[in-house]
């Protein structure tokens, strides 16, 4: 058995890093045309931990990358914008799909309507009463030969008192 061996450590920090400062203008111009973190990272050869890593580490990447998110939104919000207004043709589907999961549309919005309850606070759609909008909701269903309002379980929800 030897004694007092001399053991040699050698640290390998891996490959050169990729990263240098013209990335940062790269970043800003990919992401005001709606490329994902994904895939600027996958053209730039690297991972998205490789990605987040630079955010973190360089504070220049950081803050960039922080800002490009507007801008990153600001170009699907614009997508969207033009299928709704018919400048451009596209899949709505997709379109909201890619919302919910890349800019936190998906369960945020408390007044979307889930089940029997429909939210309107934030629709402006009436300025009356509810006695009145009950009146019309009975004129209606007595003009279409529909049920009593009396056989109809209304329940108006008055935002000022919730």
């Amino acid at each position: 058995m030897q004694q007092n061996q001399d053991i040699e450590c050698i640290w390998n920090p891996g490959r050169p890093t990729k990263y240098h400062s013209g990335l940062v203008e790269d970043l800003v111009r990919k992401r005001a045309i709606g490329w994902s973190n994904v895939m600027i990272s996958a053209s730039w050869g690297i991972s998205e931990n490789t990605f987040y890593s630079w955010a973190r580490d360089n504070q220049e990447f950081g803050d960039v990358q922080e800002f490009s998110k507007t801008l990153y939104q600001a170009w699907w919000e614009e997508k969207g914008y033009k299928m709704v207004t018919g400048q451009e043709k596209g899949d709505f589907k997709t379109w909201i799909s890619h919302m919910n999961k890349h800019h936190g549309w998906a369960g945020t919005n408390p007044n979307i309507s889930t089940g029997d309850t429909i939210h309107i606070g934030n629709m402006n759609v009436l300025s009356v009463s509810h006695d009145e909008i009950k009146k019309k909701l009975a004129d209606l269903m007595e003009r279409n030969g529909a049920l009593n309002i009396s056989d109809l379980k209304v329940k108006l929800l008055d935002n000022d008192k919730q």
